[in-house]
């Protein structure tokens, strides 16, 4: 995603261990209650929730990806043996979404984190955190 950020003229984005865990939750959190939105099945926005706790930022955004590699993923936790694919497939759809590209390429934000968790079908989720 920094790569496509500096050619839109952008600064990359400094990577965040405290938005790192807030996506790998968020990540974790909908293959686990089987959903894909940023509102969770109780309503509440997991990872909004987590970073106004740890960590301060004036602008808060966020990108899901979803999408099913089947059984080129050999379990959950497992090594991801296509993760360049994976990425770059991620970073593409992200891109070709309105509203996606508009958060990746915000001057807004500084910072990201990324969440992977793939589920027991392969279906690997990509949570994306912005702060700034």
């Amino acid at each position: 995603m920094n790569e496509r950020r500096k050619e839109n003229g952008l600064e990359p984005l400094a990577r965040n261990q405290t938005l790192d865990a807030a996506a790998r939750y968020k990540s974790w959190d909908m293959a686990q209650r089987d959903y894909f939105a940023h509102i969770g099945p109780n309503g509440t926005k997991v990872g909004v929730k987590f970073i106004k706790r740890h960590i301060r930022c004036n602008s808060i955004g966020e990108n899901l990806h979803r999408a099913g590699y089947g059984e080129s993923v050999a379990y959950p936790g497992s090594e991801l043996p296509r993760d360049s694919k994976i990425a770059t497939d991620a970073v593409d759809a992200l891109l070709n979404s309105p509203g996606h590209r508009a958060n990746a390429l915000s001057p807004n934000y500084d910072s990201q984190g990324i969440g992977v968790f793939v589920d027991e079908n392969g279906t690997v989720f990509v949570t994306q955190e912005f702060c700034g």
